[in-house]
């Protein structure tokens, strides 16, 4: 009797195909999870903000802002205005004849003045086509949270006196989970009250759009729109011509007055955000988003194509044949959102391939590793039949030396932790304790006075009790900045560093003022300094070194910031430089700001005193947490922090980044 002959080949290819089967399914359910759970979004985010730069374009010159800036609270005094100063402001816009204003200030509530209600319920009957904002409130009158639409919420619309001849929207928006707005509701159905998108309603006043989500089409960063002063305004300065055929948005954007939004562009005030999605809406550059459904299934199609691409072309050419693929997803999502503006995210698409391509590669691998171990065992079989194998031993004690090195970084890791927190404990007796003692020294002495104290006294105590309680909240805020620094998660992002440094001085004009301090920046438009930094900490770093300058320079000064390149150890670094007046610091107590333990200053670990004497202008306060706070800024971005200081001869401070070549 014949034995049958086994067809090798046909098993081999069944086999082929069974394993192709389970590699397909598991990269296609492993796909539907991840894009359930969301765990590549920041990637697609981060993607989405770097194409976003493509985009960029000259804004709508039908669009104009005025902004309720320093400029005007500083001649028309603290926020809020009467209402008789907007009742003014509005008679003398409407004979403009713009084509829309959007006025982004709340009037949800009777002012103290009856008759300035009642002037700008008249001056807002005289405008064409006026839109108030309304606020999202929960059950108790706080601002509602959109991330939680579960909660129930109320309209708190403006008064009825003001919407007789203006419609109410919505300007609500959810940031993503990086904390950057890219996205706008066109409405929001609050117990069935639909509250539609302010910008649109400026277009048109009868609009109904469905309850969404859409991504904002920024046309650029902050300050890209014509915007003009509302005391120029109000005053005549700006000629109302200017705003003739117009769509006009009133907003705050004085520091601490306006709401500040990060977006792809950087931070951006909440009016200006309007005014982008505005310009969208004329030039109907809205950004369709495909729904969840055809997400996933443009998420897993290149996968299937990728997959049979794989029994298709040969083993030699599968690498080629996944950077082919990957290439076209790439190029493809980016000309949809650049050319035809359609965002459809790709980076889940991309490494599915590539673990796709992995596992498949890892299959053959798997392959040619089972004939060697097979090829190891008959070789020990035949040469060892006692099984005696001192690689074993080998093996055993590597394995050992492994785990022992664990151990040891994490008693590492362990002794920093317990380092640091003794650090800031320090901190805290020090820093915190400072002010309290002194609110405390000013209640008794308060309390124990046998007599009424004199007015002007109790004005002093009472200024005292208000610097100290500043001070605290001042060390409080270091103190969480410092533990997200510490602790956080960095946002690297490409930088010019001549902007940062730009941001910070803005910051610090009116501080410097006060003590008529010159800041001088000596710029440099030939330096491109770029570096990969989180700009919002570094930002943080340049004002706390510039504060400390100002609050310890004398009088009738000058600071000098200075951007220039330098090279250290073979590396370019950008590097800026902040100097002073001041009386300078000696040696021991540079080394105790930079940390630096040294035989002469065994206590640079403990907390940070003040680098000049006490005796020098308005200088008060520890400053031991908000230069810990720069010193981790800095080394968390690989940097270099020095001091060259001379007493009585001033300071000059100099961080150092590394240049993103």
């Amino acid at each position: 009797m014949n034995t049958p002959v086994v067809n090798t080949p046909q098993k081999r290819r069944i086999r082929i195909l069974v394993e192709w089967l389970i590699i397909l399914f598991l990269i296609l359910g492993f796909g539907f999870a991840v894009k359930q759970y969301g765990v590549f979004d920041m990637l697609d985010l981060a993607t989405y903000d770097k194409l976003a730069w493509k985009r960029e374009q000259a804004p709508d010159s039908r669009i104009a802002i005025i902004e309720i800036d320093d400029k005007s609270l500083s001649q028309l005094g603290r926020w809020p205005w009467h209402r008789r100063v907007h009742a003014q402001f509005l008679d003398q816009l409407s004979q403009a004849r713009t084509a829309g204003v959007f006025m982004n200030i709340l009037f949800i509530e009777p002012s103290e003045h009856p008759e300035d209600d009642q002037a700008l319920a008249k001056s807002i009957q005289k405008m064409r086509n006026l839109v108030l904002p309304a606020m999202l409130a929960t059950e108790d009158g706080q601002i509602f949270d959109l991330s939680h639409p579960e909660d129930p919420a109320r309209i708190n619309r403006p008064l009825e006196q003001f919407t007789k001849n203006t419609r109410v929207g919505l300007v609500a928006a959810e940031p993503d989970i990086d904390n950057v707005l890219r996205r706008m509701y066109s409405a929001y159905d609050v117990q069935g009250q639909k509250l539609v998108n302010s910008s649109l309603l400026l277009l048109e006043p009868n609009a109904q759009p469905e309850v969404e989500q859409q991504l904002i089409p920024y046309t650029g960063g902050m300050d890209n729109y014509d915007s003009y002063s509302y005391i120029d305004v109000l005053n005549g300065i700006v000629p109302i011509s200017e705003f003739t055929g117009k769509y006009v948005l009133i907003g705050a954007t004085a520091k601490g007055l306006g709401s500040i939004f990060r977006t792809p562009f950087g931070m951006m005030s909440g009016v200006e955000i309007q005014a982008n999605v505005l310009d969208g809406l004329l030039n109907n550059r809205d950004i369709a988003v495909p729904s969840p459904n055809e997400t996933l299934f443009y998420t897993l199609l290149p996968i299937v194509v990728l997959m049979l691409g794989f029994l298709v072309v040969g083993e030699r050419w599968h690498l080629y044949w996944l950077m082919l693929v990957q290439g076209v997803v790439i190029s493809g999502c980016a000309y949809l959102f650049v050319g035809q503006h359609i965002w459809v995210p790709a980076t889940t698409s991309i490494i599915l391939m590539a673990l796709a391509y992995v596992l498949w590669i890892w299959r053959r691998i798997a392959g040619v590793m089972r004939y060697f171990d097979a090829q190891i065992k008959q070789y020990n079989k035949q040469n060892n039949p006692s099984g005696n194998n001192k690689n074993q031993k080998f093996a055993l004690n590597w394995t050992l030396y492994k785990v022992f090195g664990q151990i040891e970084a994490l008693q590492k890791e362990q002794r920093q932790t317990q380092a640091l927190n003794r650090e800031l404990i320090a901190y805290l007796s020090h820093d915190l304790r400072t002010p309290q003692v002194s609110i405390l020294s000013s209640i008794a002495l308060y309390k124990k006075s046998a007599n009424p104290l004199a007015e002007k006294t109790i004005d002093a105590l009472h200024a005292t009790i208000e610097d100290n309680v500043h001070k605290t909240l001042h060390y409080a805020k270091n103190l969480v900045e410092l533990n997200h620094v510490q602790s956080g998660k960095l946002m690297f992002e490409t930088h010019h560093l001549q902007h940062i440094v730009d941001y910070a001085v803005e910051q610090l004009h009116n501080q410097a003022k006060q003590k008529r301090i010159e800041l001088n920046v000596e710029r440099n438009p030939e330096l491109e300094s770029w570096v990969n930094i989180d700009g919002e900490l570094i930002e943080r770093a340049l004002v706390n070194l510039i504060s400390n300058a100002i609050r310890y320079s004398p009088s009738d000064s000058q600071i000098t910031i200075r951007l220039q390149h330098a090279t250290h150890d073979g590396r370019a670094w950008a590097s800026v430089s902040i100097s002073d007046q001041g009386q300078g610091m000696s040696q021991a107590q540079q080394d105790q700001l930079l940390g630096r333990e040294t035989a002469s200053n065994p206590a640079a670990k403990a907390p940070i005193q003040n680098h000049v004497s006490q005796k020098a202008p308005d200088a008060a306060g520890s400053m031991g947490i908000g230069w810990r706070m720069i010193r981790s800024v800095i080394q968390r971005h690989n940097g270099r922090l020095d001091i060259d200081s001379t007493p009585n001869q001033g300071s000059t401070v100099t961080i150092s980044l590394p240049l993103d070549v």
